[in-house]
């Protein structure tokens, strides 16, 4: 017998060693953290049902639970908006790419709130009756991925008009960031941070320069670079102020600084429930993630001992409360993904075909 034949047998007998050793460590595991296992499997499954595009998850018999167990008011079945709807359907409302912080890096996230603050803060807090002249109206972004794109040209529009003490009643153009911001994806999904990276470096148009046309989810533009849909609109550029933008990631702060400068971006974890949320204080129930979702946060109170934000959607009018809805604070992650910056009053950029330059148009607080 050769050197390799006495050899090989020892080979064979350590691989099957530490095949062992693996599976064992496996088995362990399973039977200490059993839960582990289980929320694999249940994973898989809810991403092999995600995946099935063509599934109607707004389902009557959900909607009949919902009423017996959730704490909010839900849709009647016959009345429900999304009832029709399928996964690919509803991935055009809930189109956030991704949330700044979600359950696997939660427990990295620092509290750097100082909750002394919070004393200095009223209870109940709604920018609807503080700057009544500012809120901007809800718009619906039909079946459009732009929920990202609306919620943040929403909120820097009301932030002009807040910061020039309702001078600057400017409605901005989500059409302009769908169409022209290439860090994001469109009808497809964006993300917060680059949308305000965006807003700061370049800047959007007005709502009357650049209406919004997407909302068919296919039909995009050509992003407009000098000249309005509309040749008797001039063409402005309206920025948020330059390394302004940052994530606010803790309550409080989310609280002080809706109470400075106006309503904020937030991103949240939409499950199937929340597709049959008619009013009331939202808290999850029942179902499975969807995806994420951007909004803005215009305020927030209490009811019963149980704080909420006051938040404004882009589903249109007649969905929720108004086009709004309440959520419980600590629910889908949503007071831990908020974004904003500031309104740049000081320079507004507007290009003049007859001089064809850019020209500096300043406003005076």
């Amino acid at each position: 017998m050769n050197e390799k034949a006495r050899i090989s047998p020892m080979k064979d007998i350590k691989l099957i060693r530490l095949l062992l050793l693996v599976f064992s460590l496996i088995i362990t595991n399973i039977i200490s953290n059993p839960t582990n296992f289980e929320k694999t499997i249940e994973d898989s499954q809810n991403e092999l049902y995600l995946n099935n595009q063509e599934i109607k998850p707004i389902q009557k018999k959900t909607s009949e639970e919902l009423k017996k167990k959730a704490k909010w008011q839900s849709y009647e079945w016959e009345k429900n908006p999304f009832k029709d709807h399928t996964f690919s359907q509803l991935k055009k409302l809930i189109s956030l790419d991704s949330l700044l912080i979600n359950e696997n890096n939660l427990l990295f996230l620092i509290d750097d709130d100082d909750h002394t603050l919070e004393n200095t803060l009223p209870r109940n807090f709604d920018s609807r009756k503080i700057w009544p002249d500012c809120l901007g109206e809800v718009r619906d972004q039909v079946s459009c991925g732009s929920c990202w794109a609306f919620s943040a040209s929403d909120v820097l529009s009301d932030r002009f008009c807040i910061a020039s003490s309702s001078k600057n009643k400017t409605i901005l153009s989500p059409q302009d960031m769908i169409s022209c911001d290439k860090s994001n994806n469109g009808c497809e999904g964006g993300e917060l941070d680059k949308a305000w990276k965006y807003l700061e470096n370049y800047g959007i148009v007005d709502e009357q320069c650049f209406p919004y046309q997407s909302g068919d989810g296919t039909t995009i533009p050509n992003c407009r670079n000098d000249t309005c849909i509309d040749s008797n609109y001039t063409f402005k550029k309206y920025k948020a102020k330059m390394n302004s933008s940052k994530a606010y990631q803790c309550p409080t702060m989310i609280k002080m600084e809706i109470f400075a400068r106006g309503p904020i971006q937030a991103g949240f974890f939409v499950y199937e429930d929340f597709m049959h949320y008619e009013s009331g204080i939202y808290e999850y129930t029942h179902g499975r993630k969807i995806g994420g979702h951007a909004v803005k946060i215009i305020g927030w109170g209490e009811e019963n001992e149980s704080p909420y934000w006051i938040v404004q959607n882009s589903w249109g009018n007649k969905w929720g409360e108004d086009g709004f809805f309440r959520i419980k604070m600590g629910e889908c992650m949503i007071d831990r993904n908020g974004y904003a910056g500031n309104a740049n009053l000081e320079e507004i950029n507007s290009f003049s075909r007859s001089k064809g330059f850019l020209e500096k148009e300043f406003f005076q607080r």
